[in-house]
């Protein structure tokens, strides 16, 4: 598995969702983020967290995947 940090819409909003999921999907693409603007790009979990709670009220979705999401 390799682990990358791409913009997947580097503009934000809803410029073409449809587009951007097809995208994904036909790719095998997970994308996730709650941007750390401090962090420029890390694969450790627990730099992540660490940084990521100061900026955000809830992470719950990002600790769901963390725990749930597992390489086959």
């Amino acid at each position: 598995m390799a682990l990358y940090r791409i913009h997947i819409r580097p503009k934000g909003g809803i410029k073409n969702i449809k587009t951007t999921f097809d995208y994904c999907y036909n790719n095998n693409i997970l994308g996730v983020g709650w941007r750390v603007k401090d962090l420029d790009n890390t694969t450790d979990w627990n730099l992540y967290y660490e940084k990521a709670k100061s900026h955000y009220k809830n992470l719950s979705r990002c600790k769901y995947i963390k725990r749930y999401i597992k390489k086959k």
